[in-house]
């Protein structure tokens, strides 16, 4: 197929599929056809990815590296599993692993401002909350390069009331407060707890218009009803594509009594 020269600048496995697949089943009969057609595809292809462009990538040796000396460096922050806080002990009883926990959810998306954080501060694990946050978080996302497009991060924080010391409490909640500082990333947290005094004394100390509180059981019932009924549509159609069930399974008056019952 004489395709030496397309090889050199798209060295893809599916272009070496095509051309090894030709050279090895030549037949004169189609071969002009084929000949043809791969022309007109290669004309395609490198109207839409120029050359230059595919000499810029990564290829599977380099991701696999990268993401090898990714991991080696974010083993070096203590995690805890991506739970609630939880009173009853371990990791998800304090907020000492806050920080490097977000963090490490944070690498793929931020990894190399991630590990240069890291290779500045390799200490940075023993560090305060706050220099933590800072240094692992903030600063990374801070230097991101939205291209003219603000990127946006959601960063969810379950039962913060289970946290057993007080003062991380607040401290946590300043931090979180401190991402509105951010200009080229939007990073939006999603708080749950009970109104304990701790809960309610951070919030004050946070301008109101920081942040939108919703007490549970002021919330319209209107509104309940449709985030369970988003909720049960959204998995049940999981369900009925896995099944391969009739499109319209469980049908709508089945929602709204799923819907009724999980309000009693």
């Amino acid at each position: 197929m004489k395709a030496a020269g397309l090889m050199i600048s798209f060295p893809c496995l599916i272009i070496r599929g095509i051309c090894d697949y030709a050279d090895s089943h030549k037949n004169k009969k189609w071969q002009a056809y084929a000949a043809g057609t791969a022309a007109a595809c290669a004309k395609e292809v490198l109207s839409v990815i120029p050359a230059a462009e595919v000499a810029k990538s990564c290829t599977a040796d380099e991701i696999i590296k990268e993401k090898y000396a990714l991991d080696s460096v974010l083993d070096r922050l203590p995690y805890a599993e991506n739970t609630p806080f939880n009173s009853g002990g371990g990791d998800a009883s304090h907020a000492g692993k806050f920080v490097t926990t977000v963090t490490i959810q944070l690498a793929n998306n931020v990894k190399y401002y991630i590990c240069e954080a890291i290779a500045d501060r390799s200490d940075i694990a023993s560090q305060s909350l706050r220099d933590q946050w800072h240094q692992l978080v903030l600063r990374p996302l801070s230097k991101l390069d939205s291209q003219g497009c603000q990127s946006s991060y959601a960063l969810v924080v379950d039962a913060l009331d289970e946290c057993d010391d007080d003062n991380n409490v607040w401290i946590t909640l300043q931090l979180l407060a401190e991402a509105r500082s951010l200009e080229k990333v939007w990073l939006r947290v999603f708080l749950t707890s009970r109104p304990e005094l701790p809960i309610r004394h951070g919030f004050y100390q946070i301008p109101a218009a920081q942040h939108r509180d919703f007490v549970l059981h002021n919330i319209s019932p209107l509104t309940v009803d449709h985030d369970i009924s988003v909720f049960l549509e959204y998995n049940l159609r999981i369900i009925r594509q896995e099944r391969s069930l009739d499109a319209s399974w469980p049908g709508k008056e089945v929602i709204a009594y799923l819907v009724q019952i999980a309000r009693q």
